[in-house]
């Protein structure tokens, strides 16, 4: 007998409705398109249980080739079980059995891996009459291993070893506002008696993991691997951050690591970027249709930094789908920038976007700025804005209402600078109707404005408070050009091809120490006179006197403070003495790089030596320091020295209170039990994850301290106390010193003074 049920969802999809006929069992949303449809001689068996006032029923079935799976129907109602019952037996010969489950509420259970159907399922914790051992009781949980997208051993310390994290595919089938599990920790307890420190032995828990990493096949892929990108430091991601490798499939890419691995489709790609970074590598970016999740985090871009040193990299293509592509042979020969790029374009079928025409005040193909309060680079191309990298923002010009100029008020720093408003025409991104881009150097206006007006992108007049022009007032355009480049007239940004893999990048400009920041920025100034200022070329006078500034802008009365030259020079720290060691060989290395990009490549390489490695700028920071301290000793200021002298008589000049000066000779601070945790765990954490960030470092340090017990942390609080005692022994010290040298100078004064009066004396005689 046929039956058809209405209202009854689909674990997996929306709400639909169910079709019970003798040779068939349908299933058809009410709003979608999805669908699943099974044979009577496909039914294996079916079970009911109750949840409150409803029910639900899952019906294993098996496919062509005998392989089992499980489907979930929900939504019945209790009454319908005597009905339901008689039509399984009339039409599939399926008696439905009722199966109790476990509504306690329990946190803990026994867990099991059924392979008939690839389960994970938990079952009560039940314990026999005599109490001797622990038998399944209900069911509690169950999770389907074909829906995990990772599983994961959280963490890399002894207390992670008994973690297991398993995060979940999205659903995008499900009604709006629905809920879904997208990830779940499980703990299992290690034995009593086993050392976690001991990693020749595995833990339950990562038996267990690796039972369920074979369940879920997350880290197995099917057919031959066209193209390859192994983590060999030509490459490194920056979003998702980690250490990953790329193959290249034939429907997908896989990024393996060493904790996460992820599969995107190629069809989920929506675009592919190469941009040229100031350094002298490149950014190559990935934009994602459905974003990857690592952790809590979710990523819709992939940020790789690439190299653009010459490699090669070998293509499985057959001789026909080589020929289709205009490949001659199987290798890809070049910068690995661009032989990325090119494979990226061949195997996956997308366009890959390169920058347009806009080239900056140094002649570069990005602004440098801040969103919020990370630092990055904004690309101007031919359709769209992208900053990068964290997070990685694109905002197409058809998405933009408006633009603003905003100026700092004020002088000094603060007006060397400018902020770029960008106004959405709709909210996105989290109800975002606005991006700012702060921190822009002034002398970039002039070709960020012309940009905009060539893209006809809307500027609004902002006319501010101190009575300045603002950036967009009067007409004139005329003079702002982009001379030198050529005039394409794409409708698109440009896509990368076999001329961009030909064409070399024209060399940076030359390190300078040299500031142009103190000119005003006006609508006057030429985009050809900020190129040829970049490039060091003269200049002709302007014909117009600059206007003067406003008397209110700098106080009257005031004059900088001297300094006096035979001072002597402070100490240099660690990092400074190992910038002056390492400058001359960045420059050997990278000829013609960017003053600022130095400065980037000293702070990476500082970043990844180890401690041992730093102990020799160490001291001779600590024997720089020691020779400052004891110069100042001696060192005694002239008289003629002042911050402030009033301008004229009558006036007083405006002082500002000043923190003492510290005595170097002072005793150090005594540190807490804390400082003591912090410092011995600190190399501890960074030998076991040296990618840690210094935040992400300080954060874990705090959760481990709390977790310490009292004979944990006594070590520790001995240290400070010994450490407090020590303070107190110096400062004592220190004290009885510093009162002998004020009584020594109480001395020297007075007789000073009785040998200015016998002076004075003898003179009158």
């Amino acid at each position: 007998m046929a039956s058809t049920i209405e209202n009854i969802g689909l674990y997996g999809s929306t709400v639909g409705k169910l079709n019970l006929s003798p040779d068939t069992l349908a299933w058809a949303s009410l709003s979608s398109s999805d669908k699943f449809s099974t044979t009577s001689d496909n039914i294996i068996h079916a079970e009911w249980s109750v949840y409150g006032k409803m029910a639900y029923l899952r019906v294993t079935v098996k496919d062509k080739e005998g392989k089992k799976s499980l489907r979930r129907f929900d939504g019945f109602s209790i009454s319908s079980f005597d009905t339901l019952k008689a039509t399984f037996l009339s039409n599939y010969d399926v008696s439905i059995v009722k199966t109790k489950m476990s509504l306690g509420g329990a946190s803990y259970g026994l867990p099991s891996l059924k392979d008939s159907d690839s389960r994970l399922v938990f079952n009560e914790n039940a314990v026999s009459p005599d109490g001797t051992e622990n038998t399944q009781g209900p069911e509690m949980l169950s999770l389907e291993m074909n829906e995990v997208s990772q599983c994961v051993m959280r963490g890399t310390g002894t207390k992670d070893r008994n973690l297991i994290e398993l995060q979940f595919h999205d659903n995008d089938n499900l009604e709006k506002n629905s809920d879904q599990l997208v990830q779940i920790s499980f703990y299992v307890p290690p034995d009593a008696d086993m050392d976690l420190a001991d990693r020749t032995v595995n833990t339950a828990a990562e038996d267990l993991h690796a039972e369920l990493v074979s369940a879920s096949n997350v880290n197995s892929a099917t057919g031959s691997v066209i193209c390859e990108f192994k983590n060999d430091g030509l490459m490194k991601f920056l979003s998702p951050s980690g250490k990953y490798g790329i193959e290249l499939y034939d429907g997908f890419l896989r990024m393996q690591g060493s904790k996460y691995d992820f599969k995107v489709k190629y069809t989920d790609i929506s675009r592919l970027f190469l941009l040229n970074r100031p350094d002298g590598r490149a950014f190559f970016i990935v934009a994602l249709e459905k974003a990857i999740r690592q952790g809590q985090q979710r990523h819709s871009y992939l940020v790789l930094q690439v190299d653009k040193s010459d490699s090669s990299v070998t293509l499985n293509l057959d001789e026909e789908a080589r020929n289709k592509s205009g490949m001659k042979d199987e290798q890809l020969q070049g910068k690995f920038s661009n032989i990325m790029a090119k494979a990226f374009k061949l195997i996956t079928g997308k366009k890959v976007f390169v920058t347009g025409k806009f080239r900056g005040y140094r002649d570069y193909e990005a602004i440098s700025c801040s969103l919020k309060a990370n630092d990055g680079l904004l690309y101007p191309l031919e359709k769209q804005f992208i900053w990068l990298h964290r997070p990685p923002v694109l905002v197409r010009f058809e998405e933009i209402s408006s633009v603003e100029f905003q100026r700092y008020g004020g002088a000094g720093a603060s007006g060397r600078n400018f902020d770029l408003a960008i106004n959405l025409r709709s909210a996105k991104d989290g109800n975002v109707k606005e991006y700012v881009f702060s921190g822009i150097e002034k002398t970039e206006f002039p070709l960020l404005k012309q940009f905009l007006n060539e893209k006809k992108i809307k500027i609004i007049n902002l006319q501010e408070d101190t009575g300045r022009k603002s950036y967009n007032e009067g007409d004139s355009d005329d003079g702002v050009g982009l001379d030198g480049l050529d005039e394409e007239d794409s409708e698109d940004d440009g896509d990368y091809g076999d001329d961009d893999a030909k064409k070399e990048q024209e060399e940076e400009s030359d390190d300078s120490d040299s500031d142009d920041s103190d000119d005003d920025m006006s609508e006057g100034s030429d985009v050809e006179e900020a190129r040829k200022r970049a490039r060091g070329e003269p200049i002709k006078a302007p014909t117009k006197k600059r206007a003067k500034t406003s008397s209110s802008s700098t106080p009257k009365g005031k004059k900088k403070k001297k300094k006096d030259k035979n001072a002597p020079k402070r100490g240099m720290s660690a990092f400074m003495f190992f910038s002056n060691a390492s400058r001359a060989q960045i420059k050997e290395e990278n000829p013609g790089i960017a003053f600022g990009a130095i400065a980037t490549k000293i702070s990476e390489k500082w970043k990844e030596l180890s401690e041992d490695d730093k102990i020799p700028f160490e001291e001779k920071a600590a024997a720089d320091k020691e020779r400052y301290n004891k110069e100042m000793e001696t060192y005694v200021p002239p008289d003629d020295l002042s911050d402030d002298e009033p301008a004229s008589k009558g006036k007083k000049s405006p002082t500002k209170k000043k923190a003492p000066k510290k005595d170097p000779n002072a005793p150090k601070g005594a540190k807490g039990s804390y400082m003591f945790f912090q410092a011995a765990k600190r190399v501890e954490l960074k030998a076991e994850n040296p990618e840690i960030s210094f935040g992400d470092m300080s954060k874990k340090i705090g959760e481990l301290w709390k977790t310490c017990t009292d004979e944990e942390k006594k070590p520790f609080e001995d240290q400070a106390a010994e450490d407090k005692e020590r303070y107190s022994r110096e400062t004592e010290a220190y004290n009885k010193l510093k009162a002998e040298a004020l009584a020594m100078s109480s001395d020297s004064s007075s007789d000073d003074s009785d040998d200015s009066d016998d002076s004075d004396s003898d003179d009158s005689d």
